[in-house]
């Protein structure tokens, strides 16, 4: 029930944040600075204001548009938290839209006023009523005024940098979350089948890690996957493109944009190795924890549920010849298709899945 209001609560948001971004957009500053020449005891105070002006109305108009700019972004970010965030996110994703709107109001309003002091600028200008000019004091205003709009502006950012770390980022172990992971999955299967580029994904989950959660009490765990998040990063530092994620528990994933499977398998030794190069210690006492990978490459045409089924049944393959291994899909086809081919689709469940690993045919509901 409380999830059901929090959701119609984001959709009421989403609609408010969206009339206001065609607000914006249809509301861009209309401020013109006259072109007439003035000649007049006061002209070269006039041309001064002018030049202060039009560096004022550019600033202006910046700020206008990183507002709009903002508001879709906000706006994007609830509707893909309504897509995909966990319940346990709704909450804190509605807060911080909330928050994000109001700081827009507030914003929207100061350039209201920035933008009547202007026209009101211009328009003693044109007139020519240089005895009444209050050069100063109208600058000032615009000027005080276009400070308080970089400051909500900048007071908005954060907030969205705050909403998008909490819909992206595992709270955990700071690396990318599930919900990131499958939204960056659904780009990459575009842009594989669009420009008929390699992709590759990686699944893998900790062997000896339900030891260290037997032995220990929890927070020996988390600090245990926030080491494992640490070694995998500083090994793959030089691939700045993939999207290395904890999806839930100890289980992973790297995704590998224009990569093989021979290369993701590369890569996925190296991370192997990242892990089993020395234990994990927890107060002074050594535990060896290692991992069972699995790589598969995209095939053309299948959807990411089933990229993703087949990455972790091969997850699920190295688990079985041992763990502490790498297995490509590669090797698990060659071993469906040999002698051992009926046992190992029994162990493995793959019966669903048979007709893709013996003939390549199209992926079956799974």
């Amino acid at each position: 029930m409380i999830e059901t209001s929090l959701r119609q609560n984001i959709e009421s948001l989403v609609n408010k944040l969206t009339a206001f971004s065609d607000k914006v957009e249809n509301h861009l500053p209309q401020i013109e600075i006259p072109n007439t020449e003035i000649v007049s005891h006061g002209d070269t105070q006039i041309r001064q204001g002018r030049t202060e002006l039009e560096d004022i109305v550019r600033s202006l108009r910046k700020s206008i548009a990183a507002m709009y700019k903002l508001a879709t972004s906000t706006v994007s970010h609830l509707t893909c938290s309504l897509q995909h965030a966990p319940s346990r996110l709704l909450e804190s994703a509605y807060d911080a839209g909330l928050s994000a709107y109001d700081a827009l109001i507030t914003m929207f309003e100061t350039a209201n006023t920035y933008e009547r002091s202007g026209k009101r600028f211009t328009r003693i200008m044109s007139d020519n009523v240089v005895k009444t000019i209050k050069l100063s004091d109208t600058n000032d205003a615009l000027i005080k005024a276009n400070r308080e709009l970089e400051t909500k502006r900048q007071e908005i950012q954060k907030k969205n940098d705050e909403f998008y770390n909490l819909l992206t980022k595992d709270q955990l172990t700071g690396t990318y979350n599930e919900f990131y992971f499958k939204r960056e999955l659904g780009k990459e299967i575009k842009e594989a089948n669009a420009k008929n580029v390699p992709l590759t994904l990686i699944y893998f989950d900790l062997d000896g890690f339900k030891k260290v959660n037997d032995d220990n009490d929890h927070d020996a765990g988390d600090d245990v996957l926030k080491e494992v998040v640490e070694r995998c990063l500083k090994r793959k530092q030089d691939r700045e493109t993939d999207v290395f994620a904890r999806l839930h528990g100890d289980e992973f994933a790297v995704l590998l944009s224009r990569t093989t499977e021979e290369q993701g398998a590369t890569l996925a030794g190296n991370l192997l190795g990242s892990l089993v190069a020395k234990p994990f210690f927890i107060d002074n006492q050594p535990y060896a924890i290692s991992g069972s990978f699995g790589v598969v490459p995209y095939v053309a045409g299948h959807d990411a549920k089933f990229f993703v089924k087949r990455a972790d049944k091969c997850m699920y393959y190295a688990k079985s010849i041992g763990k502490k291994t790498v297995a490509t899909e590669s090797m698990l086809k060659n071993q469906i298709q040999s002698d051992n081919g009926p046992a190992l689709i029994t162990r493995l469940k793959l019966k669903k899945m048979k007709d893709y690993y013996l003939q390549g045919v199209n992926p079956p509901k799974v």
